[in-house]
């Protein structure tokens, strides 16, 4: 009998310890300078809370954080760090945020509390960030921070980050405040997991980004966010300008936007001319229930504007592998778009030919506007393709490069007309094969599926007459996005985000993060 109570006490006892949570520690620096916070930082590990005084101090050297620890300061205006860290030079060498966070799964990060002030300029454009945050954790919180004088992105995250961006203010001189990229989504490289596996809109499995404000950050050339590298976010209960989604194009091999969620924000142009509220170049989402306000004519060329750079310009590696010239653009010949393989029509340049206006030798023989839709010309003798705007009877005008590349024709070029669509990643596409490699393996249509954007319940100055004003022929309205029309089965994920009600309960883990090889 003793030996059994014996036994039982002890198996208790293991219970007991097994089940006791480890007791969080909070370090406190000794002063706001960064080699004291490091300090700080150095004594954590997971779980713990590094406390920075109300001070201010000058950073000069970046702060690396590999833990998942609680940066607090003491309130905005209370804590000030100045970024005074450099931001790059003509080779973008030596370009460093002033913190970065880089925190595995299960691990998660928070930080709080304080102003960050910029000091450095990012003179070339090298976009470092103030700060840096990267990993894979599930449940990041970065919330209550005065981006002040930004002279470089504000927050710039990469690997494949979940939780959520609040309540914040960015301010700066044309840069964005928040750049995000899930380009190691799943394991795998530049945004090609994501791009592989599920949508998910409505689940946590996204960045969210509410309950913010962004001033200058949303002025020309830069919004306040920009995505791709398979990025996916949440954009809601904000007050900015206009926002940004890259394509898969001029970011090289890097991958488009993968999906987003834009509602419940007010977008108010800021500049005598802006291009759109919502400049979006691939993939899909809900755009719901905003507030677009401008004069009348700011936002000049759409309040949402869908867009495939690709229709008219070139960017490696998206063309054939390997290939010479100015591959890239989606124009039949691009190895990861859907091509019917067709040649229509062949030919070669008079000398009446001209940039971007082919007239062929030989008689009419075509039927006005016959090649608009999905077919693009090539200029075989010079290696370019574009999409066909507009033709006559022996005639073809192609879109114009909007990165100035060359669509010049001369006399004895030789054309062909050929058919793309979709191209990889363009609006309106969804899950597809796996990529992988620097020049994407395997070659072969990714056949992503027709995923459309919804857009519905938004307003223009008060009025509900916003449509996608679609800058492509290739995407196409009840095809590719629905006006007006709510997504059906679609139901937002919880507002407030549940990190930002301070439970300590983290979102489930994201599932089906696994691409599919197709």
């Amino acid at each position: 009998m003793n030996r059994k109570l014996k036994w039982l006490l002890f198996a208790f006892f293991l219970s007991a310890l097994c089940s006791s949570e480890v007791k969080a520690n909070t370090y406190t620096a000794a002063t706001c300078s960064e080699s004291d916070v490091a300090s700080a930082v150095g004594k954590a590990t997971n779980g713990d809370t590094v406390v920075i005084p109300a001070c201010s101090a000058i950073w000069t050297t970046e702060l690396v954080v590999n833990v998942g620890i609680t940066l607090q300061g003491q309130g905005i205006g209370s804590t000030v760090l100045i970024d005074n860290v450099p931001k790059g030079n003509s080779n973008c060498g030596s370009a460093y945020p002033m913190i970065s966070f880089t925190v595995n799964s299960p691990n998660v990060f928070h930080i709080t509390g304080f102003t960050l002030q910029g000091s450095a300029p990012d003179t070339y454009i090298c976009q470092p960030g103030h700060m840096s945050l990267s990993g894979t954790s599930t449940a990041i919180q970065v919330d209550h921070i005065s981006f002040l004088n930004q002279q470089t992105v504000g927050i710039r995250t990469h690997g494949s980050l979940l939780g959520v961006i609040d309540n914040c203010a960015f301010q700066g001189n044309h840069k964005q405040g928040i750049i995000v990229q899930m380009d190691t989504w799943g394991g795998d490289s530049y945004g090609d997991g994501s791009w592989a596996a599920p949508t998910q809109l409505g689940t946590a499995n996204f960045l969210f980004i509410e309950t913010n404000t962004f001033t200058d950050p949303s002025a020309v050339g830069a919004g306040a966010f920009d995505v791709f590298g398979g990025g996916r976010v949440v954009f809601r209960h904000n007050t900015a300008s206009f926002i940004v989604g890259h394509g898969t194009e001029s970011a090289q091999r890097m991958r488009g936007m993968r999906a987003f969620e834009i509602y419940d924000n007010t977008f108010t142009a800021i500049e005598p001319s802006q291009f759109a509220g919502f400049y979006v170049r691939s993939g899909t989402g809900v755009i719901h229930d905003n507030q677009f306000i401008d004069n009348g004519s700011n936002y000049y060329n759409g309040i949402i504007n869908a867009i495939n750079d690709r229709d008219n310009s070139a960017f490696p590696p998206w063309g054939a592998p390997g290939g010479s010239g100015n591959p890239g653009a989606c124009d039949g010949t691009g190895p990861w778009d859907t091509n019917t393989g067709t040649v229509y029509a062949s030919g070669t340049a008079s000398s009446s030919s001209s940039a971007n206006n082919l007239v062929a030798n030989g008689s009419g023989a075509w039927a006005t506007n016959q090649w608009v839709g999905n077919y693009a010309i090539r200029n075989v003798t010079q290696g370019w393709g574009a999409l066909i705007r507009s033709n006559s009877g022996n005639s073809i005008t192609n879109v114009g490069s909007a990165y100035a590349q060359n669509r010049n024709w001369n006399s004895g070029d030789t054309f062909q007309v050929m058919s793309a669509h979709p191209c990889i990643d363009q609006v309106g596409r969804g899950q597809g094969a796996l990529l992988s490699g620097s020049i994407p393996t395997p070659t072969g249509s990714v056949n992503e599926g027709l995923e459309p954007v919804y857009q519905w319940n938004n307003t223009h100055n008060g009025s509900s007459n916003v449509t996608i004003s679609s800058q492509s022929s290739r995407i196409v309205a009840n095809r590719e996005y629905y006006d007006n029309t709510q997504m059906p089965g679609y139901t937002p994920y919880p507002y407030p985000h549940p990190l930002t009600q301070g439970s300590g309960t983290p979102p489930a883990p994201p599932t089906n993060l696994t691409a599919t090889v197709q």
